[in-house]
């Protein structure tokens, strides 16, 4: 079994597959029509992603990923996607086509946009919906997030691809990051400028290092010298949707975790401190880091202060054994010399003894002389 992916199945594969291939199918233009209230907006606040839309030109071109599924996991696979894509209740087998207009052997797979009215957004214009992918979000983590993935996904896979209406509202929501800057609280950090000869390879290193949950996602760079022009460059995001996000709480609470994290990396309080040495260094303010910062010292302080404690306390106790060590050294001591005068007592009484009996044979000698 094939499934071919046109939207997030593109960048985000929850779901084991034997091989992937980038390809298209024909007759059908990507729009972003479809509503999206249970991943990228809400009931009420829908999102857009997209669906497929039949073309007038049978030869248009819809750019994805295809992905063979091994038929071990097929059953598998199919129940995931029946819950991810329920919204996408029309399903279609398709032929696919790969670079060079080359046929695929194997049909696959698509899941195409329901036809109910409530979750039909339908045609509007690119500032309406810029307008409305730059401000809803869901579950899966905000609607842009999703323009941005696909982009680039088309950009780096697909070079050779068009999709007017993608880039066009790309343009436009970063046009709306652009112009609302000062609505939102800035993020500081440092950017680094990599040479092209060196591009795919820090990329497939980042890639490989932020792999646990966080995405390319491109943003406008706005220079701490406000003389310096903005730019876009690209970060890596950690959405709501990945497995890794453990969403809001209260600092102290992020605190305790932090003081008992440790991986092979190091530990977790010395990347935080780390990271408000940088911040201060740059001169900024970021109330949350410095707060966490703050409540961490004095754990650190408190921690310090118990093994002090606990140091003293070792301490007291060697001292004690050192006193009754000596105490019991000094006993052995008197004993050994009480023992070795009562020896020497009793050689003095044997002696006295033996010299006793000696006069006494002598004299017994003389007596029975003198009797002769």
């Amino acid at each position: 079994m094939w499934i071919f992916g046109y939207g997030s199945l593109t960048w985000k594969v929850d779901f084991p597959y034997k091989q992937r291939v980038v390809g298209y199918i024909k007759g059908y233009s990507r729009k972003f029509w479809q509503a999206s209230v249970d991943h990228r907006g809400v009931p009420g606040k829908p999102g857009r992603v997209v669906t497929l839309v039949a073309s007038k030109d049978p030869e248009a071109q819809v750019w994805g990923a295809a992905y063979e599924i091994h038929p071990q996991h097929e059953a598998g696979v199919l129940e995931k996607l029946n819950v991810r894509e329920r919204r996408f209740d029309n399903r279609r087998e398709m032929a696919v086509y790969v670079a060079g207009g080359q046929k695929q052997p194997q049909s696959v797979l698509v899941f195409v946009g329901t036809s109910q009215e409530d979750l039909v957004l339908g045609d509007a214009s690119t500032e309406v919906m810029a307008k409305q992918i730059f401000e809803c979000k869901g579950p899966s983590g905000p609607n842009y997030d999703y323009l941005f993935q696909l982009a680039i996904f088309m950009r780096e896979e697909a070079p050779e691809a068009e999709d007017e209406q993608l880039f066009q509202l790309e343009k436009a929501v970063k046009k709306l990051f652009e112009d609302t800057e000062t609505n939102f609280e800035p993020v500081w950090g440092i950017a680094y400028r990599i040479g092209q000869q060196d591009e795919a390879r820090v990329m497939a290193h980042l890639d490989h290092r932020e792999k646990d949950g966080y995405t390319r996602t491109p943003l406008p760079f706005y220079p701490q010298d406000p003389s310096i022009k903005s730019w876009e460059l690209t970060i890596y995001l950690g959405s709501e949707s990945n497995p890794f996000f453990v969403g809001q709480m209260e600092e102290e609470n992020i605190a305790q975790i932090i003081a008992s994290a440790e991986g092979p990396s190091g530990s977790n309080r010395e990347y935080l401190f780390q990271l408000a040495d940088t911040m201060r260094t740059l001169g900024v303010s970021d109330p949350h880091l410095f707060n966490i910062e703050s409540q961490e010292e004095e754990e650190e302080e408190e921690e310090e202060e118990e093994e002090e404690e606990e140091e003293d306390d070792e301490d007291e106790e060697e001292e004690e054994e050192d006193e009754e060590k000596e105490e019991d050294e000094e006993e052995e001591v008197d004993e050994k010399e009480k023992q070795e005068e009562e020896e020497e007592e009793e050689e003095e009484e044997e002696e006295e003894e033996e010299e006793e009996e000696e006069e006494e044979v002598v004299e017994e000698e003389e007596e029975e002389e003198e009797e002769q």
